[in-house]
């Protein structure tokens, strides 16, 4: 397994939901109404992939899914609140915030 991360070595904009984040690497995904997916690889370095839906999105809406107010900074980095946790039973378990493209963990 690898080291944990502490930031994100690549960000991309897409609009293809079809590419798989690398690892370090943080996809940003327009979903055509203005709101954001993010899409990444646990940066605990497990491998297994997260989405990151954003408020607004159709995923959302249906309200099967919960949320994260993704912004744009300033700066150009991109942030995602509140934390993110991962509760699956067989997964890592992994809890962190996303704060100008810094891995931030709890």
């Amino acid at each position: 397994m690898m080291e944990r991360l502490t930031a994100f070595y690549v960000v991309r904009e897409i609009t293809d939901w079809n590419i798989l984040p690398m690892q370090g690497e943080l996809l940003v995904i327009d979903g055509g109404n203005g709101a954001k997916c993010l899409f990444l690889q646990c940066p605990c370095g497990c491998g297994s992939p997260i989405m990151v839906p954003a408020r607004g999105s159709i995923r959302t809406e249906r309200g099967d899914h919960p949320y994260w107010d993704i912004t744009h900074e300033v700066d150009g980095t991109w942030s995602a609140a509140p934390s993110i946790l991962l509760t699956s039973p067989d997964g890592c378990r992994s809890h962190f915030f996303i704060r100008h493209n810094r891995i931030d963990w709890c």
